[in-house]
């Protein structure tokens, strides 16, 4: 398979897992915890797949994806790729979603918006790390604000909303 299209399935798995989380029917509050371990695994996978075909012999961005995104009033594109450095972040970012999925066990709480903020928190970064536009860039770093809010002001600790706005100013 491309490895370019294995890094935008990658990069769309957690946003598609955080969509789909919340509208599941569960049996119990374990099924969303049990659906992001699974999107956190494949992620896992993906991202080890990814890295197992990366040529370090090779300087600059590989595994490129290039789609006009808005032409008017100024062109901005549709770009990902990585390179040594962000398919490290990459990788990071897989193993720490899914040790941090793991360890959030004893959120009883709203499990399906956990869960699912957890999986668009992951999208966010993953498109930070493999964007190759700068307002593409922007876009995500921008977007990871939301559940980062969310995450902090619902579940953080004693002082979670003065510290969910600290976080946001």
């Amino acid at each position: 398979m491309d490895t370019a299209l294995l890094l935008n399935i990658l990069l769309f798995l957690p946003l598609g897992a955080g969509i789909l989380i919340p509208f599941i029917p569960t049996r119990d509050e374990k099924d969303a915890r049990g659906m992001a371990i699974f999107v956190s695994w494949l992620m896992l996978g993906l991202s080890v797949l990814i890295a197992s075909n990366f040529n370090v012999a090779t300087a600059g961005t590989q595994f490129p994806t290039t789609q006009n995104w808005i032409s008017k009033p100024f062109e901005v594109n549709y770009s990902i790729g990585v390179d040594g450095l962000s398919l490290s972040l990459v990788l990071l970012t897989t193993i720490v979603t899914l040790l941090s999925v793991y360890a959030s066990y004893s959120v009883t709480q709203r499990n399906k918006l956990y869960y699912s903020m957890v999986m668009l928190l992951t999208f966010s970064l993953l498109g930070v790390f493999m964007s190759q536009d700068l307002l593409q860039f922007f876009i995500f770093y921008e977007f990871e604000l939301i559940p980062m809010y969310l995450l902090i002001a619902i579940w953080g600790g004693p002082r979670r909303g003065y510290a969910a706005m600290k976080f946001l100013l």
